[in-house]
């Protein structure tokens, strides 16, 4: 079982110029903060390894228009989406509230998409 996880702050260098992340498959948990602040960031590729997405862990990633969350996971913390101000949509492949706390921090214009449903999260 391989994790990544990053501390407060993240550790990632550099953070502002990312475009893209592809998280390897056998990772099991996006830890908080872990890439909070990369303003740049368009894309998240996340596998169905992932079974958690630490608190923060994508706070102020600007750029961040989408994101697809594999039915793998089964807890996000809090405000994972918070300041993602461009966040048209996240899209969960699972049941409708099987996962607790939506938004998670995203914007109130953000659309979440469970399965085939859409909820607005005005």
């Amino acid at each position: 079982m391989m994790e990544i996880v990053f501390q407060e702050p993240t550790t990632i260098d550099e953070g502002d110029a990312l475009i893209s992340v592809v998280i390897p498959d056998g990772i099991t948990r996006i830890g908080a903060w872990a890439l909070q602040g990369c303003t740049s960031l368009t894309s998240i590729t996340i596998p169905n390894s992932v079974k958690s997405i630490g608190g923060y862990a994508f706070y102020n990633c600007t750029s961040l228009t989408s994101i697809l969350i594999p039915d793998s996971v089964t807890s996000i913390g809090n405000y994972v989406f918070c300041n993602c101000t461009n966040l048209k949509s996240i899209t969960i492949n699972k049941p409708k509230g099987s996962i607790a706390g939506a938004p998670w921090g995203a914007p109130e214009t953000t659309k979440i998409i469970w399965g085939s449903d859409y909820e607005n999260v005005n």
